[in-house]
């Protein structure tokens, strides 16, 4: 079975209170997966600055379709492993089967909802990316999963500064896909910038901090970059619809993409993605 026919049964992936804004679908999967290609040297370069290492046991929540828990995998090495937890079975299967064509042996996947996840030891590390900003109080389910880590362990949490985004030189139909996204990410609850309070979720959820980065990528009209944020946009459209804040013949998704790559090569722009912001500590012996 290919990647593609594994998405072909998946429905809404919910990370702890019911609700997704991005929805649940095999595009929406399809998304996460070119989030991740996207976002995957940052992402390991990140891990490492925090102090992912060989040899390390990890717990990676809210995991979706794999991609931060195959990074962390190859990290730690045949010595280590990585337990991805996510509450979807669907996107579950999409994530087994890209490990096992991937040769990752040292992944296991767990089935449970954020914070009451289960292991058999603690941890060394627990890492997330892109999953507090879906909990309704993340320090407080942080707070619970810092007890899955040993004392001294690594807790390191990737987050979006979604503000970042734009088009150089400005590209109007880029603004306005941008505007789009961010109205409907706050329309449905969800802060775009979590990644600037990481610090203060962190503090709250009992740790003190250690360090903090950030990174991000951005790409020419001809780039996947333009396709992840058409992709955005689709995936955000009901709730876009929902309220008000555009419809579906203003956006033309049919030929959303292809526009925004049409206007871009018009200004020879470069499209910024949001910024990647990682923040790391490690758990107090007295924790």
């Amino acid at each position: 079975m290919s990647p593609d026919s594994a998405l072909a049964g998946a429905v809404p992936r919910r990370v702890s209170d019911g609700s997704y804004a991005l929805g649940k679908s095999p595009a929406e999967t399809r998304r996460l997966i070119l989030q991740g290609k996207l976002n995957e040297a940052h992402t390991r370069n990140l891990l490492v600055m925090s102090g992912l290492t060989r040899g390390q046991r990890v717990l990676d929540i809210g995991c979706g379709a794999g991609d931060v828990t195959m990074l962390a995998a190859d990290i730690v090495g045949p010595t280590g492993s990585v337990v991805g937890v996510d509450e979807d079975a669907d996107i579950l299967r999409v994530a087994k089967q890209r490990t096992e064509q991937a040769g990752l042996a040292n992944v296991s996947f767990r089935q449970g909802t954020l914070p009451d996840v289960a292991v058999d030891e603690p941890v060394d590390a627990l890492v997330g990316r892109l999953v507090l900003v879906h909990l309704p109080d993340p320090a407080a389910a942080l707070r619970a999963l810092v007890e899955r880590v040993r004392p001294g362990g690594l807790v390191s949490m990737i987050e979006f500064r979604t503000a970042s985004t734009r088009a150089v030189p400005e590209v109007p139909l880029v603004t306005r896909c941008v505007e789009w996204c961010y109205a409907g990410f706050r329309a449905a609850g969800v802060d775009p910038d979590t990644g600037e309070r990481l610090p203060r979720i962190l503090r709250d959820a009992g740790l003190r901090l250690q360090g903090i980065s950030v990174a991000g990528t951005a790409g020419h009209a001809d780039s996947a970059v333009v396709r992840y944020l058409a992709m955005t946009v689709e995936s955000l459209l009901p709730v876009i619809e929902a309220h008000d804040i555009a419809d579906r013949r203003e956006i033309g998704l049919a030929t959303l993409e292809q526009r925004l790559r049409d206007e871009m090569r018009a200004e020879n722009a470069v499209l910024y993605a949001p910024e990647l912001i990682c923040a790391w500590a490690n758990v107090d012996a007295d924790h």
